[in-house]
């Protein structure tokens, strides 16, 4: 049996080399995809053993060219890519079979004599049976167009049963389980009780697998937002703070009107009254006699003369009761003669000796003088009944001197029409909540339309955070507002966390890939050396182990730095630190190293001298591993930064490379050798801690040719 094994971790290939020729098998070796490709289509083999990460071509499109070319030939993906889609992918690009790193060399053995009997076995002739054909070398039954897969035991009974001529029916069976129907082909003859046939046939149910549809999860949340507490959302707190704030504002707003209607009433009442009583004040200050006065119609302005002792000295016709005046009585109360006479017990300015101006009460300075009225009014709020008519009436009380020298006081009133204020009340009482409702309902219908790009933005959210597809993004709506700002901003977070996870990610299955495969190489040699003790590879395990360190120490220096651990920094001479370093390696380096520097020049830093040892270390082990025949060193200084050139004489990096190559786990097909230990974490690394110190480090052409690696730093 002849083998082809296309692996590109050659210390790896080579113990499945030798391991595999201690079994009998003959194995030809392939390091990239193009090589593979072309032994797999210039010489016959009966299996090959493919890993997926290989230079030049990968082992997905090694597959599929010959599958497309029409080779039959068994493939075994051996790689370290144990993703699920990975392999799905390679089995449905062809492979017969998937294997990841590290595995078991027994296992690997046992699936590659399983593969090869399958493929010696030979093709069996399809069993045809009225519409059915069954395929034993696929292990299908087909009907049309629909094919079902046969388990081992109904395979077995198909081919007992094959010759039966005639004699079979189907039966068909429901499963109360899974809600599928399902039909059985049974042979009917006298031998079909010492056989089943166990052919399955299943129909899948029109509406297939059973899935909540939009109508149900629309219909759970409703629910869900009916059983929310009351004013547990924005649209609802906001339609309560919009309908309060109005409330207080109509509140306070009538409360003003009224009071302003109210005192406008109150003013024009006692303008009224005022006038009233004055026209009869005019007339006592002029001398006429009491009973001779004319009083103005008692159903709009009642009026009450009283003396200044108390009595009453004339009253409006038909007035029946009378409140806030200087007295409630409705009827004269002074004598018939003293009214005529004009005396009736009160005082006048000739009993005070020596009238206006006398030495009298101080009382006296404020009366007015003979045939005066007062200027002062004095307002008061009463009730009066005149007829059979009550009502609340302002009063105004003026004061006035007959000539003869008695005050009298005459009380005048008008009628406080307070409907309006109480037909303005009623209309504010009836009104207020129908406008709060108006305003609640616009309030609520405004805040749900301007808060329905939010919610698509949330739903969207939730299905992404569900679906776990970070590529989606939310709405943006066309208003150009806040909400549209706010979904900018979401998506801009969404494309950088999808970045980053997507780094992340990448990291993660590259770190896995680099793991496993020293792990796959060091226990293949161990378990080969196992049942062949004189194939053990004492050396290359070491190397493996070794590797595995290495690896190890760079992945844990890409956690620090990804950290954001910050080591303690001081001055360092960089001119100092590069010499120790290659001091250190001159015995182990293959080309020797030129170093350049202006002896008289400082080359101080501020930095983390571990960190800046392990940056240009990974440059000299680069360009080690590139170069022909020369690696130069060239320390410089000018404009307030220190560089350090680190340059070699190999291939050099294409400029569409020169970002790509600081990338993590990136190795150019030129450079993917890994029995050189090369891993590509070294450039991302450097890079990494030249950026942490403010600088930076690119690649550019060496002068002669090859690359030059120039790490930039500010100067201490």
């Amino acid at each position: 049996m002849r083998l082809l094994v296309v692996e590109d971790e050659r210390r790896l290939a080579r113990s499945l080399a030798n391991g595999l020729a201690a079994e009998g098998f003959t194995v030809d070796l392939a390091h990239d995809g193009v090589t593979g490709l072309h032994e797999a289509t210039e010489h016959a083999y009966d299996l090959i053993v493919l890993d997926i990460m290989l230079p030049g071509m990968n082992g997905y499109r090694v597959c599929a060219e010959l599958r497309a070319a029409g080779s039959q030939v068994p493939i075994l993906m051996l790689t370290a890519k144990d993703g699920e889609y990975d392999e799905a992918e390679g089995l449905d690009t062809g492979a017969d079979d998937y294997l990841t790193k590290p595995f078991s060399y027994v296992v690997l053995l046992a699936r590659i004599r399983a593969l090869l009997r399958r493929h010696t076995r030979g093709a069996v002739p399809e069993i045809s049976l009225g519409d059915l054909r069954v395929d034993p070398g696929a292990r299908t039954v087909h009907r049309g167009d629909v094919a079902i897969e046969l388990t081992a035991k109904e395979l077995r009974s198909w081919s007992t049963w094959r010759s039966t001529p005639a004699g079979w029916c189907r039966r068909r069976r429901s499963s109360r389980t899974s809600g599928t129907s399902r039909t059985r082909a049974i042979p009917t003859s006298s031998r079909s009780t010492s056989a089943r046939c166990a052919a399955r046939w299943t129909r899948r149910s029109a509406a297939g697998p059973s899935r909540p549809c939009a109508g149900r999860a629309t219909g759970s949340a409703g629910t869900a937002a009916a059983e929310m507490r009351l004013f547990s959302s924005v649209r609802a707190r906001a339609t309560l703070a919009a309908t309060l704030v109005v409330a207080v504002a109509l509140v306070v707003a009538g409360w003003l009107v009224l009071s302003t209607l109210r005192a406008n009433l109150t003013d024009q009442a006692d303008l009224q009254a005022e006038v009233a009583a004055r026209q009869v004040a005019s007339q006592v200050a002029v001398g006429t006699p009491v009973t001779g006065l004319r009083l103005p119609g008692s159903a709009d302005h009642p009026v009450q003369v009283t003396a200044d002792d108390g009595p009453v000295l004339a009253v409006s016709k038909d007035l029946r009761a009378i409140s806030g005046t200087g007295s409630d009585q409705v009827s004269v109360t002074a004598s018939p003669a003293a009214v005529a006479s004009g005396r009736h017990g009160g005082r006048d300015d000739d009993d005070d000796g020596g009238g206006h101006g006398g030495d009298g009460d101080d009382d006296d300075d404020a009366r007015p003088g003979r045939g005066q009225v007062s200027t002062d009014v004095d307002y008061r709020t009463g009730r009066a009944t005149v007829g059979h008519t009550s009502a609340d009436y302002r009063f105004a009380a003026v004061e006035a001197t007959a000539p003869d020298g008695r005050t009298v006081t005459v009380y005048a009133g008008a009628r406080l029409e307070m409907q309006a204020v109480s037909a303005a009340t009623d209309v504010m009482l009836i009104g207020l909540p129908a406008l709060l409702l108006v305003v609640a309902a616009m309030t609520w219908l405004v805040t749900r339309r301007a808060l329905r790009p939010v919610e698509g933005i949330r739903a969207e959210m939730a299905a992404i955070t569900s679906a776990g597809e970070l590529g989606r993004r939310v709405p943006v709506p066309a208003s150009r507002d806040e909400v549209a700002r706010l979904a900018e901003t979401t998506n801009q977070t969404l494309g950088a966390l999808e970045s980053s996870v997507e780094r992340q990610r990448r990291f993660v299955a590259d770190a896995s890939h680099e793991l496993r495969s020293p792990l796959a190489s060091l226990r293949t040699q161990l378990e080969v050396a196992a049942q062949h003790p004189h194939l053990l590879d004492l050396h290359g395990t070491v190397h493996d182990v070794v590797r595995l360190q290495d690896l190890a120490a760079d992945l844990l220096v890409l956690a620090r730095l990804d950290a954001g651990e910050h080591p303690r920094r001081g001055r360092v001479d960089l001119g100092t630190l590069v010499q120790e370093e290659l001091a250190r390696r001159a015995k182990t380096d293959r080309i020797p190293v030129e170093l350049s520097a202006d002896p008289e020049a400082a080359f101080d830093v501020s930095g983390s001298g571990p960190r800046l040892t392990r940056a240009v270390r990974n440059l000299l082990d680069n360009a080690q591993h590139h170069a022909t025949g020369a690696v130069r060193v060239a320390l410089t200084t000018a404009h307030g930064r220190v560089s350090v050139r680190v340059t070699d004489d190999g291939p050099g990096v294409p400029e569409a490379d020169r970002e790509r190559i600081f990338e993590r786990f990136v190795r150019l097909d030129d450079a993917r050798s890994r029995d050189a230990g090369g891993s590509g974490l070294g450039l991302a690394i450097a890079r990494t801690i030249a950026r942490s110190h403010d600088g930076d480090l690119t690649v550019t052409d060496a002068p002669g040719g090859g690359a030059a690696f120039e790490i930039t730093l500010p100067a201490a």
